[in-house]
């Protein structure tokens, strides 16, 4: 049957812009999914969504990352909603 694959990205994020030549290219194969991982909810539809496209789901990757240089603490409020998706 070969590889099939689904990607995920944020809501009104660039992440799924990256990967249409992935659904052009394997429109049977590949399925993309939007994803907020601080939605605990959805995180669980976006798995499901992927597992009743395929039928099934062999392995599943958690890949998500977000990076910032310097110190959270004095980043003030633009570091909270990072923290809480990523830390808490």
């Amino acid at each position: 049957m070969g590889a099939r694959g689904a990607g995920a990205g944020r809501p009104g994020g660039r992440d799924l812009a990256t990967v249409e030549d992935l659904i052009t290219k394997y429109p049977d194969t590949f399925v993309p999914l939007r994803l907020d991982v601080i939605d605990r909810a959805g995180d669980f539809a976006a798995v499901a969504q992927a597992a009743r496209h395929f039928g099934r789901l062999d392995v599943v990757v958690d890949n998500a990352g977000y990076g910032r240089f310097g110190m959270v603490a004095s980043s003030g409020r633009s570091s909270r909603p990072m923290c809480s998706g990523h830390c808490g």
